[in-house]
């Protein structure tokens, strides 16, 4: 019986925590808002530009002579 109050209580207080996460995540007061959009373009531009450029240094290199 001390069991299973102990783990009612331990499940309990992980669904306070994470019922506190989500409303300080939904919650306008906690919200920072900032725009990365532009950092994000910039990122997947350089990843794609390495991608394009070096795509032959992701892989094994195959010859026309197998």
């Amino acid at each position: 019986m001390l069991f299973c109050y102990v783990l009612c209580r331990g499940y309990e207080s992980v669904l306070k925590l994470l019922h506190e996460f989500y409303e300080q995540m939904t919650n306008p007061k906690y919200s920072a808002v900032t725009d990365v959009y532009a950092f994000m373009f910039i990122c997947d531009l350089v990843t794609f530009i390495i991608v394009v450029f070096g795509y032959e240094s992701f892989g094994p290199s195959v010859s026309c002579f197998v």
